[in-house]
């Protein structure tokens, strides 16, 4: 199992103002690219909720380090997905999904956070990102697969 390194408090502040950024391109607020808008805010919800709870031991996330462990951990994750299940959007969903995985230690390099989404069409570029994340992560254990094999959003 790879050891998953969960980002700092520091480093999800950075994350929180990255996407605050991106909440401020005046292209979010045209139509076809609201699912990110509505991705984005969901993110600042769950990183500002994981700082505030970042010392506090019973909704602290964790690793499982033995077999005994994976129920609890599929429970904490169950529970990580609840709010993510309200969001109207796949696309949403999709970036918000992506965010929970960083904050669990299993995204390092920040995907939902990437430009492709709003330089172009972002229902071709969320799955653009995630066939390319699929290639070097588990994604497809909260995604199902589709019919050419690439990830869907359950």
């Amino acid at each position: 199992m790879r050891k998953l390194i969960f980002p700092t408090k520091d480093e999800i502040t950075i994350a929180i103002g990255q996407c605050e950024k991106k909440l401020l391109n005046k292209k979010l607020n045209q139509f076809k690219y609201m699912p990110l808008k509505e991705g984005y805010i969901e993110c600042i919800r769950m990183m500002k909720d994981r700082i505030l709870n970042y010392d506090n031991p019973e909704k602290q996330f964790f690793i499982a380090d033995e077999e005994l462990e994976l129920d609890d951990m599929n429970r904490i994750y169950t529970e990580q997905m609840l709010p993510i299940k309200k969001l109207k959007t796949e696309i949403g969903r999709t970036i918000a999904v992506l965010c929970n995985d960083f904050l669990n230690g299993q995204d390092d390099d920040k995907i939902f956070l990437s430009e492709l989404f709003i330089k172009n069409n972002p229902t071709k570029s969320i799955k653009k990102v995630i066939d390319n994340y699929d290639k070097k992560s588990t994604i497809t254990s909260t995604f199902g697969t589709g019919e050419n094999g690439s990830s869907v959003a359950r």
